[in-house]
């Protein structure tokens, strides 16, 4: 993963011993190969807390090798939800997917991100 400003916190966890936490604009970001394989999902589970303002947002992204994808943009407050993504062909067979979960919201406004997993069928 790459980390931008994000934190592991105890406090708020979906399953497990940690979970990420994001506010301000921070992000993280995976670069994973699906080059050989279709049907690609993306599973993660979030929430997010003290969204109480216009402009607060939590996206979960993804990349095509071209342009940021927006899965999902979440703008209130959220109990820890599973979250299940088939992606659009374009994640099929490709060597720069990415995926991203980021936020665009106050210092005292957090998103949480646990139990990532990307799987997908062999070609």
């Amino acid at each position: 993963w790459t980390n931008s400003g994000t934190t592991f916190t105890t406090s708020y966890v979906a399953d497990g011993a940690k979970a990420t936490q994001f506010n301000n604009t921070d992000s993280i970001t995976k670069a994973i190969s699906t080059a050989n394989y279709e049907s690609i999902h993306l599973e993660y589970k979030r929430m997010t807390r003290a969204f109480d303002a216009t402009g607060d947002n939590f996206y979960a992204e993804w990349y095509d090798g071209n342009v940021w994808r927006t899965l999902e943009q979440l703008t209130a407050n959220s109990a820890w939800t599973d979250k299940d993504y088939l992606l659009p062909s374009g994640a099929d067979n490709n060597p720069n997917f990415q995926i991203r979960f980021r936020t665009s919201c106050g210092s005292l406004d957090y998103a949480h991100v646990d139990l990532v997993r990307v799987t997908g069928t062999p070609q």
